[in-house]
């Protein structure tokens, strides 16, 4: 299907209005694939033709494409259309949802969408305020944090858990205030953090996994049996190689690994059993 005429530029108002003529006359699976094959060539349609998507067409597919690629296309001038994305109810779409690409759009746009993220934090509720947490992860601003940190003390499980992933992705400038969190948790906020410290997995995390180990030992143990294998596995490599360091941090890497080596040597024979594809 054509969407825009060979003489027309696909991205200029005629070009737009075209292709949203052509795709308004089509069966819906015929539109969906149109818009999927135009989402893969995004700076050919521009970031006002993908807006146009989004706001004309209801169906979800339709318009995760259109967030999809204003995401690609670092649409700054476009935020507002992310931001409602995340306003309105989230919708499925195979294993991801509006939410989820909005967020990972906003993402893209980077640093500048902070302080709309942190407003609507404050206004929001719900699924909104899950889906602007983990936006905020995935711009990765240190601003966000002490907000970040606010929702993962919350009572709430998905805010914490959310907020605990945002952190993490934001990375070792968020280590100090899950540490703080960590001293103030409960066990069960204590294995989203100690799962934060696995996913940033950098010496610096050393320290606050020795607090954790020691506060939260069956929460920590908890974590390496039966924790996602692939961030266990190398949280006890980065614990392996700090523990041949001297000095302080390697003695409290040297004191991790013999509190839980009965753990560890579980988790390993388990790795051995465990057919190679």
């Amino acid at each position: 299907m054509t969407l825009v005429p060979m003489s027309v530029e696909a991205n200029s108002d005629q070009g737009i209005a075209a292709a949203l003529e052509t795709l308004t006359e089509t069966s819906l699976d015929v539109r969906q694939g149109a818009i999927a094959r135009a989402a893969d060539v995004p700076k050919s349609f521009g970031p006002a033709f993908f807006a146009t998507i989004y706001d004309q067409f209801d169906d979800p597919l339709c318009k995760w494409y259109a967030i999809r690629s204003l995401g690609d296309l670092a649409a700054e001038d476009y935020l507002d259309v992310l931001i409602d994305a995340l306003k309105h109810p989230d919708q499925e779409v195979g294993k991801s949802s509006l939410h989820l690409i909005a967020a990972r759009s906003i993402g893209q746009i980077g640093p500048s969408a902070v302080d709309r993220l942190l407003r609507l934090l404050d206004e929001s509720s719900g699924s909104t305020t899950v889906a602007v947490i983990d936006a905020l992860g995935e711009v990765g601003a240190t601003k966000a944090i002490p907000a970040l940190q606010h929702c993962l003390e919350s009572e709430d499980r998905a805010l914490r858990l959310w907020s605990a992933l945002s952190l993490a992705k934001i990375g070792t400038a968020s280590i100090p205030a899950l540490r703080e969190s960590l001293s103030r948790a409960d066990a069960a906020l204590a294995l989203l953090i100690v799962d934060a410290f696995a996913i940033i997995n950098e010496t610096e995390i050393i320290p606050a996994l020795a607090d954790a180990a020691t506060s939260f030992r069956s929460s920590v143990s908890n974590y390496l049996l039966r924790g996602r294998r692939d961030r266990v596995m190398n949280l006890i490599s980065l614990v392996r190689v700090t523990g041949k360091q001297q000095g302080t941090l390697g003695a409290k890497a040297r004191a991790f690994l013999n509190s839980f080596s009965d753990e560890i040597k579980a988790i390993e024979a388990f790795q051995d059993e465990t057919p190679k594809s």
